[in-house]
């Protein structure tokens, strides 16, 4: 149903018309009667009646008729008029619904031209707000909103909710303009009625949220979504006389955001302030993040609980300035410059403008530092590092300059780079260190200026971050205090802090040379290095640094046996080696990790290329080099005084082949200087002057695989070859090849692999037997003149297979080269005669233990006492008698003239000391009159060497005229004259 000014009927005015009891026309009198409409207090609305067919509502209107047309139905009675009466005014209807309208009606009423609108004759239609639109509109605003100094900005407000004349939804039209006292508002229907004031809301404030068509004796009410505004922030920037402001907003993308409905503070600079300030030098872009450094989110009103002294206020940019309160308001700007706030409280419904006299300029975090007079010395060493970029969107932590001249010394005692990694250390990807979680045991942080991509695994260098006590602990356990907190700036965060934090332990590093000298897993690389004489070059100091990927122990042992040796021998070609590993500077890990994003190779002191790469499970780089090595960096940054160290797992290879070292060089270049004539110039010399022999070729090629059982020089020269025969087979390549071939083995043969009893054929075609034996692996050769050889070193691996070194020449068949020989002891039964030995074979031939001695392998030198000598008036004949008589003091006696290996007179010097195989010393003293044997016994005289150099097949016999005695008077009378011995 509607009425012709487009009310339209609801309970509460249909119950309004209708009161208790049986009126007729007869009985209706002048009173007030209760209806049955009722308010929220259970009170009933009212009206009056005159008598004389006037009626007046409880808005006091009054609805006058000349008729009244009675109706009866059972139990009712019809009474009609040609009016209508309302229950109350629309100030009313508020008042009676606190619930909804609780905070309309407390500010309505307490502002007289509103309350006497809302509450008078009418007609008007109100756009209310419900308590739920003044719930979101900003508190700051709020507040200021219905403080009594501002009731003239409330009246503006409410009144522009009110328009004239009763208008009831049905008659809203799409595009309707209806016009308040303080503007226009303008209609759009479409799936629901939607108002626009001032603001840019779009379709977010709602006609009808809550009811529409709420009539009232003075008009008729439409709840709204929002509450509505007459004038914007960017309004109160132009009423202020801020026009630069106003035109800059314009001009710069601003003013959206001062006429959107998100609630702001804007600290607004004068004309004045902005004629002091140049920013013509900025890009459109950085102009727009200065004026939006002058906005902050929620409104901020000027009294102390919104705004207090130390506060670090966050703008529209995430960059801070710092307020203080001492009379007046400052603002400390993130260059520190001060603004001080003239005007507070110029307010719209959608923010809050103070007034400033100098315009804020948001800084960097580097500008931040650089300006903060506790941190600016800092500030300018990172600037000369470079970092002024490199921290760009992350929260520094900043020490002080006094943190700085407490570690200057240790910072200045590190390369560039490392003091640089340092500082980088100090930053972490959190925006705000209150963002961070509050459990340090799960709080970490890693390094992210070179961090870019998957390889946190690898350097993840940590800070234990405690936000409820504001402070950092960084690897090495120490803690620092936060003492200023959470300075943003346009690129990230500053934290300072009253010391320094450090990855490492930098009061602990030391030189490249004395790290590698501590570390166990280093000692092969620190005698190459020395042995290059590199070890004072890695120990001086060194501002640029340099970096060393330093192969450990165990890559050194992949390379072939016999490599290093050479290598220390030849110190241009170690050199060249020792470069390869070089980097000149310092190149720490998250430097490798930028390389490798960046596609780019090392670079080494050599001029080779290391290409960078990532193991299959991502967890650790590679660097392959140009001979196609994938080498794995197993451990970064050894941080050193003069550079950085890093583990490497294989030796760098210049080119393919760079360290093949083969059968024949090893031979060429193995000297074991502690046994006469151990090395293999025969070898070397066959394969040198001879390099078409199967054999030579077999040895040097690289790509062939071989094992060699190696037979020293000292063999060649070993009293069963026949040297005749031997001179006869070089001469001859025939029999050279065949010698040589029947100590080579196709295929790489470790010890291991080898058999007892197994006959192995060898690259001649001949056979020899293998034995496993106490004294390990021997091998039984083809010649009977052969005793078997024994392998004294095994398993020396060379690139092309393997080397076993033997005591003897093999023979592929008997009397090859070989010729019978006898032992000491036979050459002492069968002479015992002719070189006057009889004593000495008879007390040997007594001993088993001295038979299987000097009948056995050798080589042995002995100098053999003559008869002579048994007789010598320096013995005792009773002390004699009585020794003899006594095998094992036979044994102990003879033994003391027995040395280990071939001892000829040639190689006896003068002042040489000897130990004997009873472990007593004996001295040789040699002059112009012969070779004498100086025992430890003070009255015995020296013996003479009367016959040298009796050869056999197991040692040499020198024949001497005097018994050694191996403790004083053991056969020489006491009362000989004292002497002092000359051992």
């Amino acid at each position: 149903m509607g009425v012709t000014d487009g009310t339209t009927l609801d309970d509460t005015l249909i119950s309004y018309w209708i009161i208790n009891g049986e009126y007729y026309n007869a009985n209706l009198v002048a009173g007030t009667y209760p209806t049955l409409a009722r308010k929220l207090t259970t009170v009933p609305y009212e009206f009056e009646y005159n008598g004389a067919f006037q009626i007046t509502d409880d808005g006091g209107n009054v609805v006058s008729t000349t008729t009244l047309t009675e109706v009866s139905t059972p139990g009712n009675i019809w009474i009609t008029n040609d009016g209508i009466i309302f229950p109350g005014t629309i100030l009313d209807y508020l008042s009676d619904n606190p619930t909804t309208y609780a905070t309309l009606s407390s500010v309505a009423g307490g502002v007289t031209n509103v309350a006497t609108a809302l509450s008078g004759p009418g007609p008007l239609t109100l756009f209310a707000p419900p308590n739920s639109a003044f719930a979101a509109i900003d508190q700051g605003v709020l507040s200021l909103l219905i403080a009594p100094e501002n009731s003239g900005e409330l009246e503006s407000v409410l009144l522009h909710h009110v328009i004239p004349g009763k208008v009831a939804s049905s008659f809203v039209t799409d595009g309707l303009i209806a016009t308040t006292t303080q503007g226009n508002l303008t209609f759009t229907v479409s799936g629901g009625i939607f108002v626009t004031d001032a603001l840019t809301r779009g379709t977010s404030c709602q006609i009808g949220v809550d009811s529409v068509d709420i009539f009232r004796s003075n008009g008729v009410i439409h709840s709204t979504a929002c509450v509505l505004t007459p004038k914007t922030l960017a309004d109160v920037v132009v009423e202020n006389g801020l026009i630069q402001l106003a035109t800059a907003a314009q001009t710069y993308g601003i003013l959206p955001v001062l006429l959107s409905p998100t609630p702001l503070t804007l600290f607004g600079p004068t004309d004045a302030a902005f004629s002091q300030v140049n920013l013509t030098a900025l890009t459109a872009d950085q102009i727009a993040g200065v004026l939006g450094y002058h906005t902050v989110g929620l409104g901020v009103p000027a009294a102390n609980a919104a705004l207090y002294s130390g506060q670090n206020v966050p703008t529209a940019i995430n960059a801070t300035f710092k307020v203080f309160v001492n009379g007046s308001v400052t603002l400390t700007d993130s260059l520190s410059q001060v603004a001080t706030v003239t005007t507070v409280d110029k307010f719209a419904l959608n923010g809050i403008l103070h007034i400033i006299d100098s315009v804020l300029i948001p800084g960097t975090i580097a500008q931040i530092a650089e300006s903060n007079p506790l941190t600016n010395a800092v500030a300018g060493l990172a600037v000369q590092f470079g970092l002024a970029d490199a921290i760009t969107g992350i929260t520094m932590f900043l020490p002080t300059n006094a943190a700085l001249l407490a570690n200057l010394i240790a910072l200045s005692s590190v390369p560039g780079r490392t003091a640089k990694f340092i500082f980088e250390y100090h930053g972490i990807t959190q925006s705000l260190f209150a963002d961070i979680p509050t459990n340090p045991e799960t709080t970490g942080a890693s390094v992210i200026f070179f961090n870019t991509t998957s390889f946190q695994l690898i350097i993840n260098y940590g800070l234990l971050l405690d936000q409820m006590s504001n402070r950092v602990t960084d690897e090495t356990g120490n803690t620092v205090n936060i003492i200023d907190l959470d300075i943003v700036g346009t690129d990230g965060t500053i934290n300072i802090i009253d010391n320094f934090l450090f990855p490492f332990d930098i009061s602990s590093i030391a030189s490249i040379d004395a790290t590698a000298k501590a570390t166990s897993d280093l000692t092969t690389l620190v005698t190459a290095y020395t042995a290059a004489g590199l070890d004072t070059t890695l120990a001086l100091s060194n501002m640029v640094g340099l970096t060393i990927f330093a192969p450990t122990n165990s890559a050194f042992s992949k390379l072939a046996d016999g490599l290093i040796p050479y290598l220390l021998t030849n110190i241009t070609l170690l050199e060249s080696v020792l470069s390869l590993h070089v980097y000149n500077g310092t190149l720490l890990a998250g430097d490798i990790v930028l390389l490798f994003n960046q596609g780019q190779p090392i670079t080494t002191l050599a001029g080779i290329d290391l290409i960078i790469g990532v193991t299959a499970d991502s967890a650790a780089l590679t660097l392959t080099d140009p001979a196609g090595n994938v080498i794995t960096i197993t451990t970064f940054d050894i941080f050193c005084t003069n550079g950085v160290v890093h583990l490497i797992d294989t030796v760098i290879e210049s080119s393919p082949g760079a360290y093949d070292f083969t059968i024949a060089d090893y031979l060429a270049v193995y000297n074991d200087t502690d046994i006469f004539a151990a090395t293999f110039t025969i070898l070397t010399n066959v394969i040198t002057s001879l390099p078409f022999l199967d054999f030579s070729m077999n040895v040097s090629d690289a790509n062939a695989m071989n094992t060699l059982f190696a037979p020293l020089d000292i063999s060649f020269a070993s009293l069963n070859i026949n040297q005749t025969k031997l001179v006869s087979v070089i001469s001859n390549v025939i029999l050279l090849e065949r010698l040589l071939g029947y100590h080579l083995v196709s295929g790489k043969v470790l010890s291991t692999d080898i058999m007892n009893n197994s006959l192995v054929t060898t690259s001649s075609g001949d056979n020899f037997t293998t034995i496993l034996s106490g004294l390990g692996v021997e091998i039984m050769d083809m010649d009977d003149y052969n005793d078997n050889s024994v392998v004294t070193m095994a398993n020396i691996q060379v690139t092309n297979g393997i080397i076993h070194i033997i005591d003897r020449v093999l023979g592929p068949e008997t009397g090859f080269i070989t010729k019978p020989v006898t032992s000491i002891y036979n050459y002492i039964i069968e002479n015992q005669d002719a070189k006057m030995l009889t004593t000495l074979a008879t007390q040997i031939s007594r001993s088993e233990d001295l038979i299987f001695f000097l009948d056995g392998f050798g080589p042995f030198t002995i100098f053999a006492p003559n008869d002579g000598a048994f007789g010598s008036s320096d013995i005792d004949p009773t002390d004699l008698t009585a020794l003899l008589s006594n095998v094992t003091m036979v044994e102990l006696l003879l033994t003391y003239h027995l040395v280990e290996g071939l001892v000829y007179s040639s190689n006896l010097t003068d002042g040489m000391i000897i130990e004997t195989f009873l472990g007593e010393n004996i001295k040789i003293n040699k002059n112009g009159t012969g070779v004498f044997i100086k025992d430890v016994s003070i009255v015995n005289s020296d013996a003479q060497v009367v016959f040298a150099d009796i050869v056999t097949g197991n040692g040499i016999i020198h024949i001497i005229d005097n018994v050694l005695q191996y403790e004083d008077g053991l056969l020489t009378p006491t009362s000989a004259p004292s002497m002092t011995p000359t051992m």
